[in-house]
């Protein structure tokens, strides 16, 4: 049986304060990466929304999350999770400060056994040799690292060769590590040293191997997927319709699958005995696939989508979909009365024609229908403009947000994948600065020469959209909750602000919103959906528990209705204790 994230019947340590987190019954980041036990019973899914969570592949249910550290913004998210051959550790990789370390869980209890510090950068990829002996770990400080599992996972070597970031890691049948990174190169490593390496033309991010063959696929404009042998001497070259991604081999190395990055949106299998020819594709996910595996009778497995679901499917057809009850957030409003928001998808987010499909009032705690006349984020103030263009020298569109001044340029923004990769959506405030929300959760404010005033710390995912009323501004992200700050915040200098309301409305239309310090209000189901999670410091597993354990003391609402009107949780707290007391 399975004993993951067990709930303390006599409360939680001291000194750890709980976080309220959103639990939908699925993910709400972007899935990174998934695992199936050698015994395929099970399947492991990492996310940017910091958990792991593992299913039963009989009962397609999720039987328990694996939890460590977290903190605000990017702090705990998750790009890899490995499993030992005899499934006995489970490896889990990602934006883990302050210490970069890798953790290491007895996959049977979910307790956390080792943290393996060495790293000084993000761990992005994570693989166990065919023997089970050694780890290796990929990391954005360019190198790879391989730890001696019998010896209680002890470093043996650092490997430095890469001029860049570190983004896939295996090894081939004999043990021998390999790896991919942003300097362009697949190395092949023995003792030590690089033994051979294979140059390609655009920077490489995934790669998968089997008995016979290596597959490595490369990032933004690259549509192919090279297939080399074990002396990285280049077989064939595929050409993709989209941008391949999250390459897995299936067991008996017979059939390729690659996930996907652009339109068209479809993962596709490829036979390998047939020299790759292409056997079927899947088109049921709406947006980036990176995660994908193959289950032992070679059930095509692939996370990712808007929705952040997982479909298990075979030639072309859906047979199973596990998805949580959480959505993306395409399009906000704001009125001084209530929150607006749509989840539908129609076309460019920057021309706000997403529609506007629900309104929370704020005064009654009552969900409706949204006035679609609400007005959205200007990117005009005055006589000032924002536009964007690409980098000088390609890649996305939108790096460079431009701002004008009387259609003259006065200044730019350009992003990096640091600071949010690209301007997402962007426009000004009441009093002419700026907002730009980005990716993995970056929301900032500049003023108007291009310098950074402040930072919106507590989305997740990608900000997609964004509303000014007055001192209130509304973000919504694909991590599937709407925020609500305070800028008056910004006004006062201060170079971090956190959200004055969270909010999440489910698809059943049960809702929760909720303060920096948990105090919250929902509907009559709507905290189903949220508990509580206690970290117990880097070196140990975090817990998790549901909100009803917290109910006598943190449901309030009539704090969270005095946090609207006063702007502060201490004053709200404060009236509220007046009210009670009278």
């Amino acid at each position: 049986m399975l004993l993951f994230a067990p709930v303390q019947r006599n409360g939680v340590q001291a000194g750890n304060e709980p976080i309220l987190t959103v639990d939908t019954g699925g993910h709400r980041g972007r899935i990174q990466d998934l695992v199936v036990s050698s015994d395929n019973r099970y399947l492991i899914s990492a996310s940017d929304d910091k958990t792991t969570r593992v299913w039963d592949l009989k009962t397609r249910r999720e039987v328990g999350k694996i939890l460590g550290q977290i903190g605000p913004g990017s702090e705990g998210k998750i790009f890899a999770v490995a499993l030992s051959p005899d499934d006995r550790w489970l490896a889990v990789g990602g934006f883990f400060s302050p210490d970069k370390g890798i953790r290491i869980y007895d996959f049977s209890s979910g307790k956390l056994h080792h943290l393996l510090k060495s790293h000084e950068n993000p761990v992005n990829d994570l693989a166990f040799s065919p023997d089970g002996r050694v780890l290796a770990s990929g990391s954005a400080d360019k190198t790879v690292k391989l730890w001696a599992v019998e010896d209680d996972f002890r470093l043996v070597r650092t490997l430095e060769g890469h001029k860049n970031s570190v983004y896939g890691v295996a090894f081939l049948p004999d043990n021998r590590p390999l790896s991919v990174g942003f300097d362009k190169q697949l190395i092949l490593w023995k003792d030590g040293r690089v033994e051979k390496s294979y140059d390609h033309s655009h920077n490489l991010k995934s790669i998968a191997v089997s008995k016979e063959w290596i597959a490595v696929s490369g990032y933004q404009e690259d549509q192919q997927i090279l297939i080399l042998d074990h002396d990285l001497r280049l077989h064939k070259t595929i050409s993709s319709p989209t941008r391949p991604t999250g390459l897995s081999f299936s067991r008996d190395g017979s059939l390729l699958l690659a996930g996907t990055c652009t339109t068209p949106r479809v993962a596709i299998i490829y036979e390998v005995g047939d020299d790759f020819r292409e056997q079927s594709r899947f088109s049921k996910h709406d947006n980036t696939v990176m995660a994908t595996a193959f289950l032992a009778d070679k059930t095509a497995v692939t996370g990712g989508g808007d929705n952040k679901d997982i479909y298990f499917w075979k030639n072309g057809k859906a047979l199973a979909h596990l998805v949580g009850s959480g959505r993306a957030v395409w399009g906000v409003g704001l009125d001084r009365g209530g929150l607006h928001w749509g989840t539908t998808w129609k076309g460019d987010i920057k021309k706000h024609i997403n529609p506007l499909e629900h309104r929370f009032d704020l005064s009654s705690f009552a969900l409706g229908d949204s006035d679609t006349s609400v007005r959205r984020i200007e990117t005009r103030y005055q006589d000032w403009s924002l536009s964007h263009r690409k980098k000088e020298g390609g890649g996305y569109s939108d790096v460079v947000l431009v701002i004008r001044n009387h259609e003259q340029e006065k200044a730019t923004v350009t992003r990096s994948s640091a600071d949010g990769v690209y301007h997402r959506v962007y426009g000004f405030t009441a009093d002419g600065k700026i907002l730009s929300g980005g990716a993995h959760g970056a929301l900032t404010a500049y003023n108007r020469e291009g310098k950074e005033l402040a930072r919106f710390i507590g989305h997740t995912d990608d900000v997609w959209s964004l509303a000014v009323e007055g001192d209130r501004l509304l973000s919504g992200s694909d991590d599937q909750t709407l925020k609500l700050w305070d800028l008056g915040e910004l006004r006062l200098g201060k170079k971090k602000i956190y959200p004055l309301l969270n909010f999440f409305a489910g698809s059943d239309g049960e809702w929760v919103a909720w303060s920096r310090s948990g105090y919250y209000a929902a509907s009559a189901q709507g905290d189903k959906y949220v508990g509580f999670h206690v970290n117990g410091g880097p070196e140990k597993e975090a817990q998790f528990y549901p909100a009803s354990r917290f109910q006598a003391s943190l449901y309030r609402p009539d704090i969270i209705q005095a946090l609207i009107r006063s702007g502060s949780e201490e004053e709200a707290i404060r009236i509220a204790g007046r009210s009670r007391r009278t």
